[in-house]
C-alpha cells in the first residue's frame, strides 16, 4: 500500500451507513489522528481517546457505539483488559472492537481473541484495510443484533400461543366436567314432577 492509499475516501460500499459512531483510544497523537481522518473521509462519527479511561467515561455517558478501535498498549491499561471490560457490560451493550497492534505472534492474537477482539489492524493502519474490516464488522453486528430481537419476538409469541393452548384445554375440561354434573342433575329436575306424585 502506498501513503496515497491513507488519504483516499473508500468507496460507497464501504462507507458508514448513516451516524455510525466510532470510539478510538491510541496513546500515540500521530495514530489517533491517521484513524480519525480515515474514519472521517468514510462518513463515520469519531470520537479519540488517549486512555481507556476516558474512552469507559464517555462510553458511560454517550452510550454503546457502533465500533470500537483499541490500540493493544494503553498509559493506563492493557489494550486486552480494556476490550474485557467493554464486552463485560452485556450482550445488549456489546459492539465489534478491532484491535491496533504492530505485535503479529499467534499467541498474542489468541489472546486477544479470547478476551473478545474482533479484528486485528497492523500499525500503521491501511485506510482500505481499515474501512473493509469496520463495514463488515458493524453490518455483521447489526444482523446478529437484528437475530436476536427476532428470536425474542418468536419466543414471546411461542408463550402467548402456549398460553392460548392451554387456556383451551382448560376451557374443553370445564365443559367436560359441567356435562357430567349436569346430566345426573337435570335427571333429577325432570323427574321431580314423578317424585312429587309418588310420595
Amino acid at each position: 500500500s502506498t501513503p496515497s492509499d491513507n488519504l483516499r475516501p473508500p468507496a460507497e460500499v464501504l462507507r458508514a451507513r448513516g451516524r455510525e459512531r466510532v470510539l478510538v483510544v491510541d496513546p500515540y497523537p500521530y495514530n489517533r489522528a491517521l484513524l480519525e481522518a480515515q474514519l472521517v473521509r468514510a462518513g463515520y462519527e469519531v470520537e479519540v481517546f488517549s486512555d481507556g479511561a476516558s474512552l469507559l467515561a464517555r462510553v458511560e455517558v454517550s452510550g454503546t457505539p457502533a465500533l470500537y478501535i483499541i490500540s493493544d498498549t494503553l498509559p493506563d491499561t492493557h489494550g486486552f483488559e480494556l476490550v474485557r471490560r467493554l464486552v463485560g457490560r452485556g450482550e445488549d451493550k456489546r459492539a465489534p472492537v478491532i484491535v491496533t497492534a504492530a505485535r503479529r505472534d499467534s499467541a498474542f492474537r489468541i489472546a486477544g481473541l479470547s478476551a473478545g477482539v474482533d479484528y486485528y489492524l497492523r500499525k500503521p493502519v491501511n485506510g482500505v484495510e481499515l474501512f473493509t474490516a469496520a463495514r463488515i464488522l458493524v453490518d455483521r453486528h447489526r444482523l446478529v443484533d437484528d437475530l436476536r430481537r427476532a428470536l425474542g419476538e418468536l419466543r414471546t409469541t411461542q408463550g402467548r400461543l402456549v398460553q392460548h393452548a392451554k387456556m383451551a384445554a382448560l376451557g374443553q375440561l370445564v365443559a367436560g366436567v359441567a356435562h357430567e354434573i349436569n346430566t345426573p342433575l337435570a335427571a333429577v329436575v325432570n323427574n321431580n314432577d314423578l317424585f312429587l306424585r309418588i310420595f
